[in-house]
């Protein structure tokens, strides 16, 4: 991620309430998590495209971050980035 995004990341973290801080940590845990080499391919949803690309992260590792969560629970507060 770029210096300048990161700092643009962090910003709007500490804008976030306690609940959606605990969700982006928790996201970001799993993102590192599920960073590897994977034999499979899931599709991006479509919610998450402007994300990815805006803070140049790996498609893959967000897909799986984002299925760890029930549907929908994350992207109610992904709005917020």
């Amino acid at each position: 991620m770029k210096k300048s995004k990161y700092e643009n990341f962090i910003t709007k973290y500490f804008e976030l309430n306690k609940r959606q801080k605990q969700m982006i940590d928790e996201f970001i845990r799993n993102y590192s998590r599920y960073d590897i080499k994977w034999n499979v391919r899931i599709e991006l949803p479509e919610f998450l495209k402007d994300f990815t690309e805006k803070y140049s992260l790996k498609k893959m590792p967000v897909s799986l971050a984002y299925w760890y969560y029930e549907k929908g629970q994350i992207e109610e507060n992904c709005s917020v980035y």
